[in-house]
């Protein structure tokens, strides 16, 4: 699935902007007005640093863009905003965000009635597919993923 997305890194999507909403740009400013890209963003449109793919090479050089500008005191102290900055203000032809999140799955900004469970495995009830990665963040975990 990585490959299909033609990319170097790939973040997962969430519906929330945390912790800097300065440092999130909505999907209007990003995509095509109309695009399939930007009906995609909508229900997913914010980066979530906790889940990631990527080639090594170029993890490696994000990671170490972060270090060095936080050194500098151009970003914040925060890593999910750092992410935020590299994606929206530096690299984003290399980085894209899952918006549909058919990588990684992040439940927070989520309800516990937007998955099921069939058989052994947790579902989707956006994109009606199996989660293949599952980002129990914040409070997620007894909200959503226990009672499941």
């Amino acid at each position: 699935e990585f490959k299909a997305f033609n990319t170097d890194i790939v973040w997962g999507a969430e519906s929330t902007c945390f912790p800097n909403p300065r440092a999130c740009k909505g999907c209007e400013l990003r995509y095509t007005p109309g695009s399939p890209e930007e009906a995609a963003c909508q229900q997913f449109p914010f980066l979530n640093g906790g889940c990631a793919i990527g080639r090594a090479k170029a993890l490696a050089e994000a990671f170490d863009w972060m270090r060095e500008e936080r050194a500098r005191g151009r970003i914040g102290r925060d890593d999910q905003e750092n992410k935020m900055w590299y994606y929206n203000q530096h690299f984003p032809k290399r980085i894209v965000l899952d918006h549909e999140q058919r990588i990684f799955n992040n439940f927070f900004g989520s309800r516990r009635f937007d998955f099921h469970t069939r058989n052994c495995s947790v579902v989707s009830n956006a994109s009606g597919k199996d989660v293949c990665f599952a980002h129990g963040n914040g409070g997620t975990k007894a909200e959503i993923l226990w009672p499941l």
